[in-house]
This record gives structure tokens, C-alpha cells and sequence, in this order.
């Protein structure tokens, strides 16, 4: 059926009208609903379209394929997602002893998050690296995240920084010193235990009403220094339970307990299996809780590893570090790491780290920090570090 082009143009008006009379009366209803000189101005408009419409019969299908492109049009903003950039960006110094660390200037990397909500069920987060020393960019999480699934339970799919500990799902720009912590790096490698897999996680109810929280990964064992580097199809399996205390209105408890297992020979013949407590203390006052703050955390961890029947190496590893909150933008943070290596248990390592950092704003980051190392030969070295990091764009709240 064709239809004339001033009939379409007459029903396209009809409709815009339709629209244009339903915003006026809805801020009128926000003005001043009891207006009489506006109601009887409604009731003047709306008689006139009944009577436009009442004289020319609109034909349904045209008014259904027209209404749906004004509605949605207006909105395509909204299915962009929220992008944002942080970098790292570091200048250092060896001060002392023989170091094989990098000394000058070292832009590490350029990370560049995307998230938003796909809708009411779920959420896609993708972070990509740019590393410029490497001349490569590098996929550290992609995942989706399901909130309404049966019994309470929350999932993520895809790759994500693994729930073990307290330090681990924080991206390298965003820990609050240069460098993670000595059982970490050794442990998991530089870049953290990032895994390809699924997490489900769900709040325990319990007769004290307090946070209780467990989750369940099954990952495909990817990390080469902890496992085999995904060469083989055995899955790796990980624990991780949280809660959490109010101490008091000033200060809060947190405690958790993490364990990974997975095989880590190409025959899938030998396991490694590591377990870790992480401790959080903070204490904020309410009356100042913009200029004074005080954090203690540590991480423990406990490492066995099969190298080969019947010989079995153990590692155990800490750090612990203390943050306190100077002013509304300083704060000054102490650290200390002691591990022992993945493959040989009498070969110990220890770091000293001291801090200075100051928050411009929330979008920038100046920090001084001093490491001295003692490493396994027993020689000791001491790197003097700036450190600048900038975030533009959408940036997420860190990890609480």
C-alpha cells in the first residue's frame, strides 16, 4: 500500500505533537499542577489532537515503524562504554650496591579500561596495556559479570585478576607503591596471577549477621611461574573466604583465607598448591576522615610444590606494610617483604621500602619511594625511584 508523502508528513507532525504534548504536561505537572490557566490550556491541546486524529486515520503499521526510531535515536549515547587511561611512568636510581634493575626514565605502560553495563543482569570490563618498552599491547582482563543469577550467586567469565589475597586484583598503576611486594612477583610472576576461567562468588549467611563471603575459580592454570602455562587441559582450582568487622565507627577488620592448586608439568603428572591469609586493618576517624587515616596490611604465604618424586619444596614468603595519612593529599607508607624461592627454599630474599606520595587529585599520583634489597647471594643494593601516574577519562573506584 503506498501512502502519499503529505499524509506521512501529516501523521510524522501528529506524532511530534503527541510528544511535544506529553512533555509540556508533565512539566507543568512539575511547575505547578494546580494551575487552572495550564489545565484548561491541556484540555484546549489535547481536544485539538483528538480531533486531528479523529480526522485522519493513521495507519498502524506506519505510526509503529516511525515511533520507535524518535524513541531510540535520542539515547545511542548511552550504548558507548565508559573509557578510561591511567599510565605509569617512573624515573630511578641506583644509590647503592650492584643492581640489575633499569636505571633512567621508563614509561611502563598505558592501560585503557572499557566498562559498562550490558544491562540490568550484567557488565563487561576489558582492560588493555600498552607497553612501550616491549613495543606490544597486552590483554590483562577481559571478563563479564553476572549479578542475578539463582541463589545469590555472582559470576565472571572470561580473563581477570584471580581472588587470591588482597593485592592481587589491583592493576599495577593503582598499588600504592612502585613495585608489588616480594611474594607476589616470585611467586606469580611480574604481572600477578591472572587467570582465563570462570569465578563464582556468594554472601554466607551466618547467625552473627556479619560479611561473609566465598568464591570459586576454575581457571586453565595459565600462569607459567605458579604452574605449567596452560600446556596441558588440567584446570586450576582456587579458594578464597572474606569477612569483615566494624571494630568500631572509627575503625574496621578484615580477614581473609586464599588456596590455588594446579599441575604444573607438561605431563600434568606434579601439582603446586598454594595457600595465603591476608590481614587489613583500617582506621579512619569520623570528624577528620578527610585529612587522617591509618592502614595496616599483611599477606602470608605458603607454597608446595612437586619437583619430582619424592622431592617436595616448600616457600613461605610475607609482606606487611603501614600506610599513614599525613594530610587531605599526603601520605607516607613503610613496607617490608621477606620470601623464600619457589625452587629452592634456602635461597631468601628481603626488601625495605619506604614512600612519599602525594594526590594533586584524584586523577594524578607523584610518589618517592626508597627500596633496599638484600637478594639470595647476599648482596644488598639501594634504587632511588620517582614515580608519576595520570588517569583521564572514567576511572573506577578502587578496591575498598
Amino acid at each position: 500500500m503506498r501512502i502519499k508523502r503529505s499524509n506521512i508528513l501529516k501523521q510524522i507532525f501528529i506524532i511530534l505533537s503527541v510528544l511535544f504534548w506529553s512533555s509540556t504536561a508533565l512539566l507543568a505537572q512539575q511547575g505547578d499542577s494546580d494551575s487552572t490557566s495550564t489545565d484548561s490550556s491541556d484540555a484546549a491541546l489535547e481536544a485539538e489532537l483528538a480531533k486531528m486524529l479523529s480526522e485522519d486515520k493513521l495507519d498502524v503499521t506506519i505510526s509503529q515503524s516511525i515511533v520507535p526510531i524518535i524513541v531510540f535515536g535520542g539515547g545511542s549515547s548511552n550504548m558507548n562504554p565508559n573509557i578510561g587511561i591511567i599510565t605509569k611512568f617512573t624515573g630511578d636510581a641506583i644509590v647503592s650496591g650492584d643492581s640489575d634493575e633499569k636505571e633512567g626514565f621508563s614509561l611502563h605502560e598505558i592501560e585503557t579500561s572499557f566498562q559498562m553495563v550490558i544491562d540490568p543482569y550484567a557488565r563487561a570490563d576489558i582492560f588493555v596495556a600498552v607497553v612501550p618498552e616491549e613495543e606490544t599491547a597486552e590483554l590483562e582482563e577481559a571478563f563479564i559479570t553476572f549479578f542475578s543469577l539463582p541463589g545469590g550467586l555472582k559470576a565472571e567469565a572470561g580473563v581477570f585478576r584471580s581472588r587470591f589475597g588482597k593485592l592481587n586484583q589491583i592493576h599495577p598503576p593503582e598499588v600504592i607503591f612502585v613495585d608489588y611486594p616480594l611474594p607476589l612477583e616470585m611467586y606469580f610472576g611480574g604481572e600477578g596471577l591472572v587467570e582465563t576461567g570462570i569465578s563464582l562468588s556468594a554472601l554466607i549467611p551466618n547467625p552473627w549477621d556479619q560479611f561473609w563471603e566465598a568464591v570459586l575459580e576454575l581457571t586453565n592454570g595459565d600462569n607459567e611461574t605458579a604452574f605449567n602455562g596452560n600446556a596441558t587441559n588440567d584446570l586450576a582450582y582456587t579458594g578464597h573466604f572474606i569477612t569483615f568487622f566494624d571494630i568500631n565507627d572509627n575503625s574496621t577488620l578484615e580477614l581473609g583465607g586464599s588456596v590455588i592448586s594446579g599441575k604444573n608439568d607438561l605431563l600434568g603428572n606434579r601439582r603446586t598448591s598454594i595457600y595465603g591469609v591476608d590481614l587489613t586493618y583500617k582506621w579512619r576517624p569520623l570528624d577528620r576522615g578527610l585529612y587522617k587515616s591509618f592502614t595496616w596490611q599483611s599477606e602470608f604465604f605458603l607454597v608446595n610444590k612437586d619437583i619430582g618424586a619424592p622431592e617436595k619444596s616448600n616457600a613461605v614468603g610475607f609482606y606487611s606494610y603501614l600506610r599513614w595519612q599525613l594530610g587531605r593529599r599526603w601520605y607516607m607508607s613503610g613496607r617490608y617483604d621477606r620470601a623464600e624461592s619457589i625452587e629452592n627454599d634456602n635461597d631468601l630474599e628481603e626488601k625495605y621500602v619506604a614512600a612519599l606520595t602525594f594526590f594533586p587529585s584524584n586523577f594524578q599520583t607523584v610518589r618517592f619511594q626508597s627500596t633496599t634489597t638484600k637478594e639470595f647471594n647476599g648482596t644488598t643494593n639501594t634504587i632511588l625511584s620517582f614515580q608519576l601516574n595520570f588517569a583521564i577519562g572514567a576511572h573506577g573506584a578502587h578496591t575498598y
